[in-house]
């Protein structure tokens, strides 16, 4: 699909993808109809976010934060051996163990309240200061 370029009023100018061919009401149609999904998208997300955490959700947590370690070093691993493959293979060896490595991230991720829970600075650890 083409990209197309429109400017909003203030000049700024923006990219949408749309059919070959496409008037302008088509492309700033597409624009509008993206524009009110990622709205709707952001606010399921924030709704999940702001669901509150149960103990039972922090139990099993747990172990998948321990598989998401293992995973991640066992994916370490593999991009490892695949240097020793020659230049031909080594790339598409590599994309697959990335995508795999990705998919098994998004696996074990935590729920999105947890998460949001997490990142929330009431509850990270107080930065010591380091002493030289």
């Amino acid at each position: 699909m083409p990209t197309y370029e429109i400017y909003k009023d203030d000049g700024t100018p923006i990219r949408v993808e749309g059919p070959e061919g496409a008037s302008l009401r088509d492309v700033i149609g597409i624009y509008l109809q993206e524009q009110e999904d990622a709205s709707r998208v952001e606010k399921a997300r924030k709704i999940q976010r702001e669901k509150p955490v149960r103990l039972s959700q922090y139990l099993t947590e747990i172990p998948k934060a321990g598989a998401r370690g293992l995973a991640g070093i066992f994916e370490t691993g593999l991009l490892g051996g695949a240097t020793v493959l020659p230049e031909f293979a080594e790339a598409p060896v590599r994309d697959v163990i990335k995508r795999g490595g990705e998919g098994i991230r998004d696996l074990l991720a935590p729920a999105p309240n947890v998460q949001a829970r997490l990142e929330d600075d009431e509850f990270q650890l107080a930065e010591a200061p380091i002493k030289f």
